[in-house]
């Protein structure tokens, strides 16, 4: 939440690395990214 503040950035534009190119990492975080973005929203309304 802070950098996306400090940089003026939309919680919309957080990806992972596999949404660019594919990868041998499982990748085991990417299901929750629309997780990590709403909680990112929730931190900027305060």
């Amino acid at each position: 939440a802070y950098a996306c503040e400090q940089y003026g950035i939309p919680s919309s534009e957080i990806y992972g690395h596999m949404d660019f190119n594919s990868t041998q990492c499982p990748g085991i975080f990417h299901d929750r990214l629309p997780q990590l973005r709403d909680e990112v929203d929730a931190a900027r309304s305060w």
